[in-house]
Protein backbone atom coordinates (compact mmCIF):
# COMPACT_ATOMS: atom_id res chain seq x y z
CA UNK A 1 0.00 0.00 0.00
CA UNK A 2 2.77 2.42 0.91
CA UNK A 3 5.78 2.80 -1.36
CA UNK A 4 8.37 0.16 -0.60
CA UNK A 5 11.52 2.31 -0.61
CA UNK A 6 13.75 1.72 2.44
CA UNK A 7 12.71 3.52 5.61
CA UNK A 8 15.23 5.20 7.89
CA UNK A 9 14.86 5.84 11.61
CA UNK A 10 15.70 9.36 12.67
CA UNK A 11 14.96 11.55 15.66
CA UNK A 12 12.72 14.58 15.73
CA UNK A 13 14.42 17.94 16.36
CA UNK A 14 11.83 20.63 15.62
CA UNK A 15 9.01 21.69 13.30
CA UNK A 16 9.46 25.25 11.96
CA UNK A 17 6.11 25.11 10.15
CA UNK A 18 3.26 22.69 9.53
CA UNK A 19 4.86 20.98 6.54
CA UNK A 20 8.56 20.98 7.47
CA UNK A 21 10.38 18.92 10.10
CA UNK A 22 14.04 18.85 11.07
CA UNK A 23 15.34 15.45 12.08
CA UNK A 24 18.61 13.88 13.16
CA UNK A 25 19.58 11.04 10.83
CA UNK A 26 22.82 9.32 11.85
CA UNK A 27 24.20 12.55 13.30
CA UNK A 28 23.18 14.73 10.33
CA UNK A 29 20.37 17.29 10.53
CA UNK A 30 18.03 16.80 7.58
CA UNK A 31 14.94 18.68 6.41
CA UNK A 32 11.83 16.59 5.82
CA UNK A 33 8.38 17.16 4.39
CA UNK A 34 5.66 16.52 6.98
CA UNK A 35 2.59 15.28 5.04
CA UNK A 36 0.24 15.92 7.96
CA UNK A 37 -1.12 19.42 8.71
CA UNK A 38 -2.29 18.57 12.24
CA UNK A 39 -0.70 20.13 15.31
CA UNK A 40 0.63 16.74 16.51
CA UNK A 41 1.70 18.27 19.83
CA UNK A 42 1.06 14.97 21.60
CA UNK A 43 3.38 13.06 19.25
CA UNK A 44 6.27 15.29 18.24
CA UNK A 45 8.75 15.72 21.08
CA UNK A 46 12.52 16.32 20.73
CA UNK A 47 14.23 12.95 20.35
CA UNK A 48 11.14 10.94 19.42
CA UNK A 49 11.72 8.33 16.70
CA UNK A 50 10.59 9.19 13.15
CA UNK A 51 10.36 6.83 10.18
CA UNK A 52 11.68 8.66 7.13
CA UNK A 53 12.08 7.85 3.43
CA UNK A 54 13.74 9.63 0.52
CA UNK A 55 11.44 11.75 -1.62
CA UNK A 56 10.39 10.26 -4.95
CA UNK A 57 11.54 13.47 -6.66
CA UNK A 58 15.31 13.89 -6.08
CA UNK A 59 15.12 17.53 -7.19
CA UNK A 60 12.69 18.52 -4.45
CA UNK A 61 13.80 21.05 -1.84
CA UNK A 62 12.98 18.65 1.02
CA UNK A 63 14.76 15.41 0.19
CA UNK A 64 12.91 13.28 2.75
CA UNK A 65 9.33 12.53 3.78
CA UNK A 66 8.11 11.67 7.26
CA UNK A 67 6.10 8.43 7.11
CA UNK A 68 5.51 7.70 10.78
CA UNK A 69 6.35 8.46 14.39
CA UNK A 70 6.86 6.23 17.42
CA UNK A 71 4.46 6.43 20.37
CA UNK A 72 4.98 4.08 23.33
CA UNK A 73 7.18 1.82 21.17
CA UNK A 74 4.40 1.62 18.57
CA UNK A 75 4.56 2.97 14.97
CA UNK A 76 1.91 5.58 14.12
CA UNK A 77 1.21 6.59 10.51
CA UNK A 78 1.72 10.31 9.81
CA UNK A 79 1.33 10.41 6.03
CA UNK A 80 -2.29 11.46 5.41
CA UNK A 81 -2.03 10.87 1.64
CA UNK A 82 -2.58 7.17 2.35
CA UNK A 83 -5.88 7.66 4.18
CA UNK A 84 -8.00 6.88 1.14
CA UNK A 85 -5.89 3.80 0.33
CA UNK A 86 -6.42 2.48 3.85
CA UNK A 87 -10.14 3.28 3.83
CA UNK A 88 -10.65 1.64 0.44
CA UNK A 89 -8.78 -1.50 1.54
CA UNK A 90 -10.86 -1.80 4.71
CA UNK A 91 -14.12 -1.39 2.79
CA UNK A 92 -13.13 -3.84 0.05
CA UNK A 93 -12.15 -6.40 2.70
CA UNK A 94 -15.51 -5.80 4.43
CA UNK A 95 -13.84 -4.81 7.69
CA UNK A 96 -16.14 -1.87 8.49
CA UNK A 97 -19.26 -3.07 10.36
CA UNK A 98 -22.44 -2.10 8.55
CA UNK A 99 -20.71 -1.30 5.27
CA UNK A 100 -20.11 -4.87 4.09
CA UNK A 101 -22.63 -4.64 1.22
CA UNK A 102 -21.22 -1.43 -0.27
CA UNK A 103 -18.80 -1.32 -3.21
CA UNK A 104 -16.22 1.34 -4.12
CA UNK A 105 -17.38 3.32 -7.15
CA UNK A 106 -14.94 6.24 -7.32
CA UNK A 107 -12.48 8.26 -5.26
CA UNK A 108 -12.27 12.03 -4.75
CA UNK A 109 -15.72 12.89 -6.03
CA UNK A 110 -16.95 16.48 -6.35
CA UNK A 111 -20.59 17.36 -5.77
CA UNK A 112 -22.08 20.83 -5.27
CA UNK A 113 -18.67 22.42 -4.89
CA UNK A 114 -17.34 19.99 -2.25
CA UNK A 115 -14.96 17.12 -2.83
CA UNK A 116 -15.42 13.96 -0.81
CA UNK A 117 -12.92 11.14 -0.53
CA UNK A 118 -14.96 8.08 -1.50
CA UNK A 119 -18.14 7.32 -3.40
CA UNK A 120 -19.69 3.92 -2.70
CA UNK A 121 -22.70 2.31 -4.31
CA UNK A 122 -25.17 -0.50 -3.70
CA UNK A 123 -27.18 -1.06 -6.86
CA UNK A 124 -28.44 2.46 -7.69
CA UNK A 125 -27.95 3.93 -4.21
CA UNK A 126 -24.96 6.27 -3.71
CA UNK A 127 -22.96 6.74 -0.53
CA UNK A 128 -20.61 9.75 -0.11
CA UNK A 129 -17.86 9.32 2.51
CA UNK A 130 -15.33 11.75 3.93
CA UNK A 131 -12.20 10.13 5.45
CA UNK A 132 -10.41 11.71 8.41
CA UNK A 133 -7.14 10.59 10.00
CA UNK A 134 -7.14 10.71 13.81
CA UNK A 135 -3.73 10.94 15.53
CA UNK A 136 -4.90 12.41 18.84
CA UNK A 137 -5.27 9.57 21.32
CA UNK A 138 -4.57 8.40 24.85
CA UNK A 139 -4.18 4.85 26.10
CA UNK A 140 -7.68 3.80 25.02
CA UNK A 141 -9.41 6.98 23.79
CA UNK A 142 -9.22 8.93 20.54
CA UNK A 143 -10.42 12.42 19.61
CA UNK A 144 -10.62 14.52 16.46
CA UNK A 145 -9.50 17.13 15.48
CA UNK A 146 -6.19 18.14 17.07
CA UNK A 147 -6.49 21.63 15.51
CA UNK A 148 -9.44 23.86 14.63
CA UNK A 149 -11.00 22.65 11.37
CA UNK A 150 -13.62 24.90 9.85
CA UNK A 151 -13.30 22.80 6.70
CA UNK A 152 -14.24 19.70 8.68
CA UNK A 153 -17.27 21.43 10.16
CA UNK A 154 -18.43 22.51 6.68
CA UNK A 155 -18.00 18.93 5.47
CA UNK A 156 -20.44 17.75 8.13
CA UNK A 157 -23.01 20.39 7.15
CA UNK A 158 -22.73 19.53 3.46
CA UNK A 159 -22.99 15.80 4.12
CA UNK A 160 -26.16 16.43 6.13
CA UNK A 161 -27.53 18.55 3.28
CA UNK A 162 -26.88 15.71 0.81
CA UNK A 163 -28.49 13.23 3.20
CA UNK A 164 -31.62 15.35 3.28
CA UNK A 165 -31.69 15.19 -0.53
CA UNK A 166 -31.80 11.41 -0.48
CA UNK A 167 -28.13 10.40 -0.60
CA UNK A 168 -26.44 8.22 1.99
CA UNK A 169 -23.55 10.11 3.59
CA UNK A 170 -20.98 9.45 6.29
CA UNK A 171 -17.52 9.93 7.76
CA UNK A 172 -14.82 7.36 8.42
CA UNK A 173 -12.43 8.41 11.20
CA UNK A 174 -9.29 6.30 10.82
CA UNK A 175 -7.80 6.17 14.31
CA UNK A 176 -4.08 5.45 13.97
CA UNK A 177 -3.93 3.64 17.30
CA UNK A 178 -5.06 0.03 17.48
CA UNK A 179 -5.47 0.13 21.28
CA UNK A 180 -8.21 2.76 21.14
CA UNK A 181 -11.70 1.68 22.24
CA UNK A 182 -13.71 4.95 22.27
CA UNK A 183 -13.96 8.10 20.12
CA UNK A 184 -15.21 11.65 20.63
CA UNK A 185 -14.87 14.95 18.78
CA UNK A 186 -12.27 17.03 20.62
CA UNK A 187 -14.41 19.68 22.29
CA UNK A 188 -11.32 21.14 23.99
CA UNK A 189 -9.64 22.02 20.69
CA UNK A 190 -12.61 22.82 18.45
CA UNK A 191 -15.91 23.25 20.32
CA UNK A 192 -17.66 24.44 17.14
CA UNK A 193 -16.78 21.21 15.32
CA UNK A 194 -17.86 19.23 18.38
CA UNK A 195 -21.18 21.09 18.56
CA UNK A 196 -21.86 20.48 14.86
CA UNK A 197 -20.91 16.81 15.09
CA UNK A 198 -23.10 16.28 18.15
CA UNK A 199 -26.07 18.00 16.49
CA UNK A 200 -25.97 15.96 13.27
CA UNK A 201 -24.09 12.71 13.98
CA UNK A 202 -27.32 10.73 14.12
CA UNK A 203 -28.10 11.75 10.50
CA UNK A 204 -24.78 10.43 9.20
CA UNK A 205 -23.60 6.84 8.77
CA UNK A 206 -20.25 7.49 10.45
CA UNK A 207 -17.67 5.16 11.94
CA UNK A 208 -14.51 5.49 14.00
CA UNK A 209 -12.25 2.53 13.27
CA UNK A 210 -8.80 1.79 14.66
CA UNK A 211 -5.82 0.56 12.66
CA UNK A 212 -2.27 -0.38 13.60
CA UNK A 213 1.02 -0.47 11.73
CA UNK A 214 4.29 -2.36 11.78
CA UNK A 215 7.61 -0.60 11.28
CA UNK A 216 7.47 -1.19 7.50
CA UNK A 217 4.15 0.68 7.13
CA UNK A 218 3.19 -1.69 4.32
CA UNK A 219 -0.33 -2.77 5.26
CA UNK A 220 -2.64 -1.66 8.08
CA UNK A 221 -3.58 -4.06 10.83
CA UNK A 222 -7.37 -3.69 11.23
CA UNK A 223 -8.56 -3.03 14.75
CA UNK A 224 -12.16 -2.41 15.82
CA UNK A 225 -15.05 -0.01 15.55
CA UNK A 226 -14.83 2.41 18.46
CA UNK A 227 -17.71 3.22 20.79
CA UNK A 228 -19.12 6.75 21.01
CA UNK A 229 -19.79 7.92 24.61
CA UNK A 230 -21.87 10.89 23.51
CA UNK A 231 -23.07 11.60 27.06
CA UNK A 232 -19.57 12.88 27.88
CA UNK A 233 -19.77 15.40 25.05
CA UNK A 234 -23.19 16.55 26.21
CA UNK A 235 -21.92 16.95 29.76
CA UNK A 236 -18.55 18.59 29.07
CA UNK A 237 -18.83 20.67 25.89
CA UNK A 238 -19.71 24.02 27.45
CA UNK A 239 -17.91 27.38 27.39
CA UNK A 240 -16.79 27.05 31.00
CA UNK A 241 -14.29 25.17 33.12
CA UNK A 242 -10.84 25.27 34.66
CA UNK A 243 -7.70 26.17 32.76
CA UNK A 244 -3.95 26.55 33.10
CA UNK A 245 -1.79 29.19 31.42
CA UNK A 246 1.91 28.33 31.05
CA UNK A 247 4.15 31.40 31.08
CA UNK A 248 7.84 31.54 30.23
CA UNK A 249 10.11 34.11 31.87
CA UNK A 250 13.34 34.16 29.82
CA UNK A 251 15.25 36.46 32.19
CA UNK A 252 14.92 37.77 35.72
CA UNK A 253 12.08 40.28 36.02
CA UNK A 254 10.46 42.33 38.81
CA UNK A 255 6.70 42.76 38.62
CA UNK A 256 4.15 44.47 40.84
CA UNK A 257 1.45 41.96 41.87
CA UNK A 258 -1.33 43.82 43.71
CA UNK A 259 -1.38 43.25 47.47
CA UNK A 260 1.69 41.04 47.17
CA UNK A 261 3.79 44.02 46.12
CA UNK A 262 6.87 43.67 43.94
CA UNK A 263 7.95 40.11 43.27
CA UNK A 264 11.12 38.95 41.56
CA UNK A 265 10.57 36.20 38.98
CA UNK A 266 13.66 34.15 38.15
CA UNK A 267 13.97 32.63 34.65
CA UNK A 268 11.78 29.58 34.12
CA UNK A 269 8.21 28.46 33.48
CA UNK A 270 5.25 29.47 35.62
CA UNK A 271 1.70 28.12 35.62
CA UNK A 272 -1.38 30.26 36.30
CA UNK A 273 -4.48 28.27 37.23
CA UNK A 274 -7.95 29.78 36.85
CA UNK A 275 -11.57 28.94 36.18
CA UNK A 276 -14.58 30.49 34.45
CA UNK A 277 -18.22 29.61 35.06
CA UNK A 278 -19.01 31.11 31.65
CA UNK A 279 -17.23 32.72 28.66
CA UNK A 280 -14.13 30.56 29.02
CA UNK A 281 -13.02 31.19 25.42
CA UNK A 282 -13.14 34.97 25.97
CA UNK A 283 -11.18 34.59 29.22
CA UNK A 284 -8.43 32.65 27.46
CA UNK A 285 -8.34 35.17 24.61
CA UNK A 286 -7.83 37.95 27.14
CA UNK A 287 -4.91 36.10 28.73
CA UNK A 288 -3.27 35.87 25.31
CA UNK A 289 -3.56 39.59 24.60
CA UNK A 290 -0.36 41.51 25.22
CA UNK A 291 -2.08 44.87 25.65
CA UNK A 292 -4.91 44.79 28.17
CA UNK A 293 -6.11 46.55 31.27
CA UNK A 294 -4.53 44.91 34.29
CA UNK A 295 -6.57 44.03 37.36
Amino acid sequence: MIRHEPLYKGKFIDRPNRFVVHADLDGETITCHMPNPGRLWELLFPGVVLWIRRAANPGRKTLYDVVGVERDNTPVLMDTQYNNDVAEALIREKRIPGWEDWQILRREVTIEGSRFDLLLHKDEELFFIEVKSCTLFSKTGAMFPDAVTERGRKHILHLVSLQEKGYRTGILFLVQWRKATWFLPDYHTDPDFADTFAAYQDKLDWKAFSVGWNDRFSLPEPGRQLIYPGYILERENHDSGSYMVVLQVPEEKNAYIGALGTITFVPGYYVYVGSAKRNLAARLARHRRVRKKMH
